[in-house]
């Protein structure tokens, strides 16, 4: 799927069906990932820096959010980067 707003291009994300009902989420603007979207689910869309992914748990944790899943994909030291995170818990709207 291709995402636009006003013509521009936001995102390009790729899945698959994989039967019962179920899709897995296999890339996002060019990053390999794999996710069901069985749990909620996070997707930022960063600079690689350093205390990131710090940042991401403290956040989370002020809100005793737990969790489940994390992964991390950069295209190059310091480049473009995304960020996969599922939690157990539902994220609250002023979170």
């Amino acid at each position: 799927m291709k995402f636009y707003q006003d013509d521009k291009l936001l995102s390009t994300i790729t899945g698959s069906s994989i039967g019962g009902g179920n899709i897995i989420i296999t890339c996002i603007d060019g990053f390999d990932i794999k996710f069901t979207g069985k749990f909620t689910t996070i997707v930022l869309k960063h600079r690689d820096q350093k205390g990131i992914v710090g940042e991401v748990g403290s956040t989370l944790l002020a809100d005793r959010i737990n969790i489940a899943n994390m992964s991390l994909n950069r295209d190059r030291r310091g480049g473009a980067a995304l960020t996969v995170v599922e939690t157990d818990q539902k994220i609250p709207a002023d979170a």
